[in-house]
């Protein structure tokens, strides 16, 4: 190329991820910025979890240090979003019923659903042992051999 070197720079990544403090969200963060990503933590608080704030200053804390092992990274802000502000249609509600039948869902997933809806590629975090990990798995599996159908989630049984 006539010693001319073009060197194309690719975009970082931008990732949103739901930040419980977990070790798993956790590790997705820290994963996250090594790629020198982009990250949108979003924190959920609780009013009637008493830890909600202890939650938060040590996520900062792990913000801070992940800033400085990762220049590369640009972390912002963590996003909270209090929980009693949510108004949680009865169609994520049904939904949760409907998958509680296939196995273990706690209620926080139900305020997750609404989430995903509002923020785009919003990602949880689960480890794959966990119980949301088998259900997951097992919604996964259904999907795949064709005998899932997500409108059954949201109707009434």
């Amino acid at each position: 190329m006539n010693g001319l070197e073009i060197k194309i720079k690719k975009q970082p990544k931008y990732v949103n991820i739901l930040w419980t403090g977990g070790w798993d969200s956790t590790f997705r963060m820290i994963q996250a910025s090594r790629e020198a990503c982009t990250i949108q933590p979003y924190y959920i608080i609780d009013p009637d979890r008493p830890s909600s704030l202890k939650e938060i200053r040590q996520m900062q804390k792990i913000k801070n240090a992940l800033k400085i092992k990762y220049p590369a990274s640009n972390i912002k802000d963590i996003k909270n979003l209090v929980l009693d502000t949510f108004v949680i249609e009865n169609k994520y509600k049904l939904a949760h019923k409907n998958l509680l039948k296939k196995g273990f869902l706690g209620s926080q997933y139900i305020w997750f659903g609404k989430l995903s809806k509002q923020i785009e590629n919003l990602e949880l975090c689960v480890h794959r042992v966990d119980k949301i990990g088998s259900l997951i798995r097992l919604m996964y599996s259904e999907r795949n051999s064709g005998n899932y159908n997500k409108e059954s989630d949201f109707q009434e049984t």
